[in-house]
């Protein structure tokens, strides 16, 4: 028999004698056994509730799950839609503590504390250090881009050999680096510590990029001003891009981490992205004076971070365990993912080939 099969009023728990039930009680008196007998309705209700749920807890015929598996966790994990993890259960339980979990405002803690309970028992799905690029303010290393731009009405001389300083270096005299009405560009390529300038050319001329693997992919039949940007040319450098002179291609980039350093850009030059389909070189319309390019002849590196993005790409090498729990994982990173913000999921298994996954906000995969 249940405890609250009996009577669970004031009067029920309280023993003769020492209360006054009598009509003579004051207004106060029976304002306070109302205001107690409320409390108590609740209570009985709420333990009432927990009653039935225990009671169908333990006769519920767990037979049909796939695996054996604690009645209680099995229940948990049902409640939270993970009913289909095939884990230990220890390993559900620490599923379940993830899952139930309130997150914090920081998305960052919050990743944290993810990477921290995979990577570590019970579940050790993950190899080595996970890393997030998480959008705005992006870590940076940026290739400065050696361009100088003319308003010249006719064909200006080839500039002179000028020394470079990183992010230090003045466009030569009738130059600009900013490209505002231009009607004359010329690139440079360093030779040494000093920057060599080549034949300039017409700004209405088109340039066709092309995006290569390595210097060995070159285009075989260029024209002259023809650009490729190389993923790797064995340098170390990632990215750059090479122009095509008219007898050999010449490296027009070099790396510039002070600009992914820089604490205040309000008054630098800003990194833009390079185009990678066949455009021309237009400058008609004058470039903005505010935003991430601030009008300046810079490029960023293609295949390096960029200044900003709205996306946040995970990277992680998953263990043979974490592999076959690859939908455990993508399941906890919708849950982690923010409205509006695309999510890539870049992962490798045991140091293999990274494969990358797009998470969208519909909770569908791409």
């Amino acid at each position: 028999m249940n405890v609250f099969e009996k009577d669970v009023t004031f009067r029920g728990l309280t023993a003769p004698g020492y209360f006054n039930f009598s009509d003579s009680q004051t207004a106060d008196t029976k304002k306070y056994i109302a205001w107690f007998d409320s409390i108590t309705a609740i209570i009985k209700a709420q333990v009432l509730r927990f009653d039935a749920f225990f009671r169908l807890w333990m006769t519920y015929n767990y037979t049909t799950c796939t695996i054996s598996r604690t009645p209680f966790v099995a229940y948990l994990l049902n409640i939270y839609g993970i009913q289909w993890f095939l884990g230990t259960d220890i390993q559900a339980v620490a599923l379940i503590g993830l899952v139930a979990r309130s997150y914090g405002t920081s998305l960052t803690l919050n990743y944290q504390y993810f990477f921290s309970a995979l990577t570590a028992a019970p579940f050790l799905w993950i190899n080595g250090t996970p890393q997030i690029v998480a959008g705005y303010k992006d870590p940076a290393i940026f290739a400065e881009n050696l361009v100088i731009y003319s308003t010249s009405g006719t064909l200006p001389a080839t500039p002179a050999i000028m020394p470079y300083g990183s992010r230090a270096w003045a466009a030569p005299a009738g130059w600009t680096k900013q490209p505002s009405s231009a009607t004359y560009v010329s690139h440079g390529y360093l030779s040494g510590a000093n920057i060599v300038w080549m034949t300039p050319r017409a700004t209405s001329a088109a340039y066709l990029y092309t995006e290569i693997a390595n210097t060995s992919s070159f285009p075989p039949t260029p024209s002259i001003g023809d650009k490729a940007i190389v993923a790797s040319d064995t340098s170390g450098d990632y990215g750059s891009i090479y122009y095509y002179d008219g007898a050999v291609w010449r490296k027009i980039t070099t790396p510039n981490s002070y600009q992914g350093l820089a604490s205040d850009f309000s008054q630098d030059v800003r990194a833009v992205m390079a185009p990678v389909t066949s455009a021309e070189i237009s400058s008609a319309i004058a470039p903005p004076v505010s935003g991430p390019s601030q009008g300046y002849g810079k490029y960023a590196g293609l295949y390096q971070s960029t200044l900003y993005s709205n996306s946040i790409n995970i990277v992680m090498d998953l263990t043979t365990a974490g592999n076959n729990n690859l939908g455990v994982i993508i399941y906890l990173l919708r849950k982690l993912k923010p409205s509006l913000r695309a999510l890539y999921f870049n992962y490798s298994v045991n140091g293999g080939t990274v494969n990358k996954i797009q998470i969208l906000d519909s909770g569908a995969l791409q």
